[in-house]
């Protein structure tokens, strides 16, 4: 069975923050083992 597939639209804005992390990156990392991320 393969993968539903997550695009993200994100584009680089300025310095990576802890906001950052927390609210989105920290999140697409947990993702990455269930999804294709493209």
């Amino acid at each position: 069975m393969s993968k539903p597939i997550v695009l993200s639209g994100v584009q680089p804005s300025g310095e990576l923050s802890i906001g950052n992390y927390l609210g989105a990156l920290r999140q697409w990392q947990q993702m990455q083992d269930d999804y294709d991320c493209q």
